[in-house]
């Protein structure tokens, strides 16, 4: 019986060991260790706000005691974050396709059909409807004058932002092959900063289109269609005189805005949001390993890899730490100056999808569409 037993085991071992070298290599989350965590939290409310699974950009919106977010079935909601209730829910369409932007007591969203709507943030009445005639993947942004949209096909349209009438509008030249998913715009310096699928980061003038600069972030060298893949799918940001933009499967890099120049690249893959903070950035790569760099110069601060594979959800701050949520729905708390694990919460079984800070609050939604609101301690 024992030769028999052990004649199986030998059997099922040479098989897994071929199926193992003739596919894709499978990276198993990082176990996690235990640690003496310095931080505890109280979960205030826990509330289902999505009947169907998270996919894509999901965004929440604060603004005094009220959050504002929308569903995939084309509900507008808006909640009192000190209990999760309902204070308003609005039916604007069926098949909203990007994330919520929030300006200057507007909201805005958009449909897989390309119509964008401008809503009142007080009672939720329509201000206005618009249309860019393609799908949008990413929330609509404004700066007061306009409401930039960047659509599926590279195309950034600028509508009125009283009127939703058309103002301009700017085509990237992107490659067939493309993530799912699109960058955000974003305003600073009185400028329109955005990533395109190509992999280029450009500084536009909001008021007239007219492209300033349009430059590389990474160079691909790959020789398949897949390796080439540079999109750029997370928000620039802007800070001590530097557009800071990453390319999936590429390089972040920091280009000087007033001569174009780039300062520093730095080899790396990312396709989520990335932070600045005092002179750093901090972001998570592809394999779901956190790094802060030097803003000024782009060396390397530290690098936290004990949650390697453990899809990671983008970094927020929180204090004096990072915070990220992970596929078991544990919050990661890391020391922002050293990159040490310090704190873990898990206030949700299931997949953390986003996060949010308000104040001295984390606010998170999981797979499975439930929020909660997390004091922290």
């Amino acid at each position: 019986m024992k030769i028999a037993n052990l004649i199986v085991l030998l059997i099922t071992f040479f098989v897994l060991l071929g199926c193992e070298s003739d596919g894709e290599e499978i990276n198993l989350p990082t176990p996690l260790q235990e640690i003496e965590s310095e931080i505890s939290g109280e979960i205030l409310w826990k509330k289902k706000i999505l009947k169907n699974p998270i996919f894509g950009r999901f965004d929440i919106h604060f603004d005094d005691n009220f959050f504002y977010y929308i569903t995939s079935e084309g509900f507008l909601i808006k909640g009192d974050i000190r209990n999760g209730q309902e204070i308003w829910k609005k039916e604007i369409f069926n098949s909203l396709s990007a994330g919520l932007g929030h300006s200057f007591r507007t909201l805005f969203a958009a449909s897989s059909d390309g119509d964008v709507f401008a809503l009142d943030d007080e009672n939720g009445e329509l201000k206005w409807q618009a249309s860019v005639n393609t799908e949008v993947l990413s929330s609509p942004v404004a700066n007061g004058r306009i409401v930039a949209v960047q659509s599926v096909d590279g195309r950034i349209t600028a509508l009125d932002f009283k009127t939703g009438e058309f103002k301009w509008e700017y085509l990237a030249v992107i490659p067939q092959l493309t993530l799912r998913g699109t960058s955000e715009p974003y305003f600073s310096n009185n400028m329109l900063f955005i990533g395109f699928a190509n992999g280029n980061l450009a500084m536009i003038d909001p008021d007239s289109g007219v492209v300033r600069w349009e430059i590389p972030l990474t160079l691909s060298e790959a020789s398949s269609e897949f390796e080439r893949i540079i999109d750029v799918d997370a928000k620039p940001i802007v800070t001590s005189g530097l557009a800071i933009g990453a390319a999936y499967q590429g390089s972040i890099s920091a280009i000087e805005i007033q001569s174009s120049r780039t300062v520093w690249r730095q080899d790396s893959s990312i396709f989520q949001d990335f932070i600045s903070y005092r002179g750093d950035i901090f972001f998570v790569d592809q394999y779901d390993e956190i790094f802060s760099h030097r803003t000024v110069d782009g060396d390397l601060e530290w690098k936290n890899s004990e949650l390697k594979y453990r899809e990671l959800t983008k970094p927020i701050r929180y204090k004096n730490n990072l915070v990220v949520g992970d596929l078991e729905g544990f919050l990661h708390f890391v020391d922002l100056k050293t990159g040490s694990l310090v704190g873990r919460i898990q206030p949700t079984k299931n997949k953390l999808v986003s996060l949010f800070s308000q104040d001295n609050f984390l606010f998170g939604v999981d797979s499975k569409g439930a929020s909660f609101l997390l004091s922290v301690k």
